[in-house]
């Protein structure tokens, strides 16, 4: 017979890992076993892999960056972040119908299920004050073009041939340049102009969720956490870590733009800190040649597990005896392991 191969320590936060070798199989509830739990198949790494975890106590799904600012067409032409929020959307719904579990500021018995996190880029002044220097230069590439290059990017936009001028009283409206993909940088807390607000602060239009993923938010159950930075998790006071800690996540599902940038790195300090990482790879997006592939190859060898949208939803809710028979068998064969391999 087969022995399972534990991964990890055996008390602290991260109380390991279990699989299957025979069955593909990895449980990553970490010892707490409670139900009820959610298995469904990986799409990287070894194919016809399963991933169990327990969905009521410690597992969350967190949307990152999937606002206006990069996915409204006033802002982005990103056809591949709209199909991403698509399938996020199914995500999102799958998790309604699997009874969302709500904050721990509510009472227990109002607690079910998978929690849903959505994470946005939101500054405050502070912020932009203390902002380093490597991350004002990425949202501020528009103030190195030259005068010849800003005008031809401002004909272009408007498309009339003609060089639109700035008006008195906001010179950032509808001549202010873009570059190239209507996205408005010059410099964080700018005003992009045409009512978008200021770029990536807190409480402004561009800031906020794009509306189909709004419109299927709940204020009241899910958690909302603004971020100051490519990750959402690169301090320990981050509104993300401190969100996760309180609430006694182990399990951290993500979905969101872009995923070799904040995806990505957001993954990246999760998997430093403990927590088990999950990408669903096509609600996921990244205009980087290339770098969507690389991100779904490193995150399924190195940072968790890769899945997709089809795969999650088509997974399997498992309560009481019917959780303890599906973790001695596989599904293709029926065949159960005995009490040496459990």
């Amino acid at each position: 017979m087969t022995d399972p191969v534990y991964l990890g320590c055996s008390d602290g936060f991260d109380k390991g890992w279990t699989y299957y070798k025979k069955f593909k199989l990895y449980d990553v509830s970490e010892g707490v076993h409670l139900d009820p739990a959610y298995v469904f198949q990986t799409t990287h790494d070894e194919p016809d892999t399963s991933v169990i975890v327990d969905i009521e106590e410690t597992a969350a799904l967190v949307v990152v960056d999937m606002q206006n600012f990069f996915l409204h067409p006033r802002c982005n032409d990103y056809p591949e972040g709209i199909a991403a929020a698509k399938r996020t959307l199914e995500v999102v719904a799958k998790c309604r119908t699997l009874g969302i579990r709500h904050s721990c500021l509510l009472l227990r018995s109002e607690r079910r299920c998978l929690m849903i996190i959505w994470l946005n880029w939101g500054l405050t002044k502070t912020d932009i004050l203390n902002m380093p220097s490597a991350i004002h230069r990425s949202f501020s590439r528009q103030l190195f073009a030259d005068h010849e290059e800003a005008r031809k990017a401002t004909v272009n936009r408007t498309g009339s041939g003609k060089e639109k001028t700035a008006t008195s009283g906001d010179a950032s409206e509808e001549c202010q340049l873009s570059d190239g993909e209507g996205q408005s940088r010059r410099g964080l807390g700018s005003n992009m102009g045409s009512g978008r607000g200021k770029l990536l602060m807190a409480k402004q239009w561009n800031t906020e969720l794009y509306d189909p993923l709004l419109q299927a938010s709940d204020k009241e159950k899910d958690i909302f956490c603004d971020k100051n930075r490519m990750s959402g998790m690169w301090s320990d006071n981050t509104e993300l870590c401190q969100a996760v800690k309180r609430e006694h996540f182990n399990t951290l599902l993500f979905a969101g733009v872009n995923s070799d940038q904040c995806v990505l790195g957001t993954i990246v300090d999760a998997y430093n800190r403990g927590y088990t990482c999950v990408m669903l790879e096509d609600c996921c997006a990244t205009k980087t040649p290339g770098g969507q592939d690389v991100t779904t190859c490193n995150v399924a060898k190195c940072y968790g597990f890769v899945t997709d949208s089809k795969s999650f939803c088509k997974g399997t809710v498992l309560t009481g005896d019917a959780k303890m028979a599906w973790m001695g068998r596989t599904v293709d064969t029926g065949e159960y392991l005995d009490d040496t391999e459990l």
